[in-house]
């Protein structure tokens, strides 16, 4: 229990570093455009995030539990182009291409 409490403190930090990253470069890539970010802001992010890693961790364990003729329930890559199934944007960037 205490090694996956270290684990979530570990990877929130990780997440807060790399938000805090991507919105400083969005900051500074468009100068006519003022953007400016909050502690609260990337925090309330970060939450959001979590969120939904957990749910898509939830359905793609689902997935995995539903295919009876697996010899593991190891999530596959079939689960995630299940989970994937209606978003072409995030299929293209995350599942590997076809040769």
């Amino acid at each position: 229990m205490a090694n996956e409490i270290e684990e979530l403190a570990q990877l929130k930090g990780k997440l807060w570093y790399h938000l805090e990253m991507i919105l400083q470069e969005i900051e500074s890539r468009d100068n006519n455009v003022k953007i400016t970010h909050s502690k609260k802001y990337i925090n309330a992010l970060m939450e959001v995030i979590l969120v939904r890693l957990e749910e898509m961790t939830n359905d793609l364990e689902q997935f995995s539990e539903h295919d009876t003729g697996r010899p593991t329930k190891q999530i596959q890559i079939e689960d995630l182009k299940l989970y994937l199934r209606n978003s072409s944007h995030l299929q293209d960037i995350i599942l590997p291409k076809r040769k």
